[in-house]
């Protein structure tokens, strides 16, 4: 199974030395927008503090939005999708609340920032990984195909603090047709870039290659670090969650699951 890391070893996800502190990821600076823009128009006071304009009530997806796994489904930006003048206005409530001023010069950008940065971090949201996995080669193989070491982030969906970590991918070819190995990449990044829990990223990661690749079977681990956990209550800096999805032949035969695991596991312990 896993080896079993030491105080004096790196950190298996991030490679920094451990018991380190944990800096959180901060925001990048970008340039601002236009002064008439709504993004930067400035919040009326009164004597109590800013007066923030009204939040339209929050439209949730509605069943039919979300697949098996309890996702919601890709969609396009506009009602219901991404909406970026509400999550600025968001964020300036989330300063006030907070007890800071959202007009002072080092805050008064930081609305429009955020948004930006959560239109990346989740843009998994309106992606599909069934267009990613469409194009695919004639190709026989009678052996695995095995990615290890695909590098994630993801935004933990109880805190909206992110999550970080590696999936390792396998898949065995069942119609003579492979896939590029960028396409095993972009589907991990579809399901992480959203808000999202470690268990149901693995499952979906190994429904995709199941339904769109038809193989004979599939095989996908992922581990993570959790800054929900390292930044705030118990505040462990180190652990490591590990979750696991086999599908098929390494699901339903004792051989097949041990030589996948093998390969897997080598990845994991090497990382």
């Amino acid at each position: 199974m896993f080896n079993t890391h030491h105080q004096s070893e790196p950190n298996p996800i991030t490679g920094a030395p451990r018991g380190g502190a944990v800096t959180p990821p901060g925001p990048s600076s970008t340039a601002a927008s236009a002064p008439d823009s709504p993004i930067n128009s400035v919040t009326p006071h009164s004597s109590r503090g800013p007066m923030m304009r009204p939040i339209a009530p929050l439209r949730l997806p509605a069943l039919e939005d979300r697949d098996a796994a309890g996702s919601v489904k890709p969609r396009a930006a506009g009602p219901g999708g991404f909406d970026r003048a509400r999550i600025e206005r968001a964020v300036r409530e989330l300063l006030a609340g907070l007890g800071e001023d959202p007009t002072r010069d080092g805050l008064l950008d930081t609305p429009s920032r955020v948004a930006r940065a959560y239109a990346e971090m989740c843009a998994g949201l309106t992606d599909d990984a069934g267009v990613h996995l469409a194009r695919q080669f004639d190709q026989e193989c009678d052996g695995p195909v095995v990615l290890r070491d695909i590098q994630f982030t993801s935004i933990c969906e109880h805190h909206l603090l992110p999550f970080v970590g590696k999936a390792h991918v396998a898949y065995l070819p069942g119609n003579g047709k492979v896939v590029g190995l960028s396409k095993l990449v972009r589907t991990v990044e579809v399901f992480a870039r959203r808000p999202q829990v470690q268990e149901r990223l693995t499952l979906q990661i190994a429904s995709a290659l199941e339904e769109h690749l038809s193989p004979r079977g599939v095989a996908v681990l992922v581990q993570g670090q959790h800054s929900c956990m390292q930044l705030r209550g118990v505040r462990q800096a180190d652990p490591v969650m590990t979750t696991m999805s086999l599908r098929g032949v390494y699901r339903d035969h004792p051989d097949s699951r041990r030589e996948i695991l093998t390969l897997l596991q080598t990845g994991a312990a090497a990382g």
